[in-house]
């Protein structure tokens, strides 16, 4: 028989954590993002979603210490649902919370309670009991969890009206500019000639590693990939393998390796599955290949990009393109850096578009020509966006050439190419194409959206 447990049990366990969150407390070390909001609405349960190691746990940890300039101790209430001492997690135990911190801590009465609940997808059934918290008015909740059972779309019937969620990704290329420590003008026109090296320097790094917060602030270089490969690990195992029970690992790793080599790439589930049986023998079928799919962008580590098109049929038939929620997690599975640079300064910009919660699709025409970006609003195209490392006459070329092609069937008089390094306004008949560098585009719309 198994061990059985009692409520003693349980508040004994809570006493023990929570003893030691208000004791050690919030981290000295944190930088500021500036992501959190000043207030949180009564009766709401904010929540942080996003990949694991995107920083969700620090920024709480910055509201924490906001909290705690202005209220007393032990009303702000921090618990990692992670901790092997909490387990097993049941629903009971968070229920037992409010009256352990009420019993125990000498908490301010005429204070609201904050309760902070980190990795929150641990607890089966949690909605039912932030439910129950926000019904009985218990305090403010904010909440983070690392798959889509706590974004808007997974998140059950029961709560839908009572979270309010912002999505969480591992830093901007601005971010991580000032993470680095260099600061950069106001008027980013103005910058001098060693600013601006500094900060092509700092964005071949940034392509190189990413912008997971732990790997940005590494100071040792040669401890950057492991601590990558140590985070795919991590996502692959607790998010994927273990939340979905996936029994035959080496088709998912395999399956996810194929698909992670192909970022900022065409991809078609019906060649993987052609490849893994064909040339490695792996006994599989196209159905679970979709499924492995579901579970990993379910863990926030990849995205699909549809072709843009006004029929349904042809976005649901043409291959969609694959782009990965850090730059750094590609170079931690694949060993091409040089040769993959243009596709990663390309996930790069297809990540700082859905930052500012661009709708994005790619394009292709019948011959072949190729926009990487449009942006739609109201199913319109509005905006093109192409994007080119090597500025070579044939690249040239046929950038442009898809350019022009698709202003044309979508009326619209511009488009842009993001370059590393190369700025030019030119005008080809009667349309207008704009050469951007990289980071100057990233800083120049930084302000628009976190």
């Amino acid at each position: 028989m198994g061990k059985s447990y009692s409520i003693e049990d349980d508040k004994q366990k809570l006493y023990v954590v929570l003893s030691e969150w208000f004791n050690s407390g919030v981290p000295e070390d944190l930088k500021e993002r500036h992501i959190m909001p000043h207030e949180i609405p009564e009766n709401v349960a904010f929540v942080l979603c996003g990949v694991r190691r995107s920083g969700k746990t620090y920024l709480m940890f910055e509201f924490a210490q906001r909290l705690r300039k202005k209220n007393y101790l032990y009303n702000v209430i921090y618990l990692n649902l992670e901790d092997v001492r909490l387990h097993p997690l049941r629903p009971s135990l968070l229920l037992l919370l409010p009256e352990v911190i009420k019993e125990y801590f000498e908490y301010k009465r005429n204070v609201p309670f904050w309760f902070i609940f980190d990795e929150i997808q641990y607890l089966d059934g949690w909605e039912r009991i932030i439910r129950n918290y926000l019904d009985r008015n218990l305090g403010y909740v904010l909440l983070t969890g690392s798959s889509s059972a706590v974004s808007p779309d997974g998140i059950a019937e029961s709560m839908r009206g009572r979270t309010l969620t912002k999505f969480i990704y591992p830093l901007s290329f601005p971010e991580f500019v000032k993470f680095k420590g260099l600061k950069i003008p106001k008027k980013i026109d103005l910058l001098t000639s060693e600013e601006k090296a500094s900060l092509l320097k700092l964005g071949r790094e940034y392509l190189e590693f990413g912008g997971f917060p732990g790997v940005v602030l590494c100071k040792d270089k040669n401890l950057k990939k492991p601590m990558l490969r140590d985070i795919y690990r991590t996502i692959f195992f607790r998010d994927i393998v273990d939340r979905f029970s996936i029994r035959n690992l080496e088709l998912m790793e395999t399956f996810m390796r194929i698909l992670m080599e192909q970022f900022s790439s065409r991809f078609s589930i019906s060649k993987i599955h052609t490849f893994l049986k064909k040339t490695l023998g792996m006994k599989t079928t196209k159905n679970t290949l979709q499924e492995y799919l579901y579970y990993i962008k379910s863990a926030f580590i990849a995205f699909e990009v549809e072709i843009f098109s006004y029929k349904l049929k042809d976005r649901l038939q043409y291959p969609r393109k694959l782009y990965l929620i850090d730059t750094g997690l590609a170079n931690a599975i694949n060993i091409r850096f040089t040769e993959n640079l243009g596709r990663l300064l390309e996930n790069a910009v297809f990540l700082e578009l859905i930052r500012k919660e661009k709708e994005v699709f790619y394009w292709k025409s019948k011959n072949g020509e190729e926009v990487d970006f449009v942006i739609v609003e109201n199913f319109k195209p509005v905006e093109l966006i192409q994007v080119c490392w090597e500025l070579t006459e044939k690249n040239i070329k046929r950038e442009e050439k898809a350019l022009i092609k698709c202003m044309n069937e979508f009326s619209l008089k511009e488009g842009k190419v993001i370059t590393w390094d190369h700025e030019e306004r030119k005008k080809e008949g009667d349309k207008w194409i704009e050469y951007v560098p990289f980071w100057k585009w990233c800083f120049k719309n930084k302000g628009k959206r976190n």
